[in-house]
């Protein structure tokens, strides 16, 4: 997997964001119009925690990461 991070993206350790790909619970597009080609990821960190990323494909194979942090009890639902 190629990525590639957006500057919002602060403070999550790139292993952190490496290590939910590898460990996805739920990976779906987001069914919103204004987040149209946006997907929600949520997998577990190197400390075991449960994470949410945001992220959209830009081709050849990568992707984009825009948003990444602690999951929100608002997903929780969804595992």
């Amino acid at each position: 997997m190629k990525t590639e991070r957006a500057t919002r993206v602060q403070k999550v350790p790139e292993a952190d964001i490496y290590k939910a790909f590898d460990t996805v619970q739920i990976d779906a597009e987001i069914d919103e119009i204004k987040f149209q080609g946006k997907y929600l990821l949520i997998g577990i960190d190197s400390s075991a925690n449960l994470m949410e990323i945001m992220y959209n494909v830009i081709g050849d194979g990568k992707i984009r990461v825009f948003h990444a942090m602690k999951c929100r009890k608002t997903f929780l639902p969804l595992l």
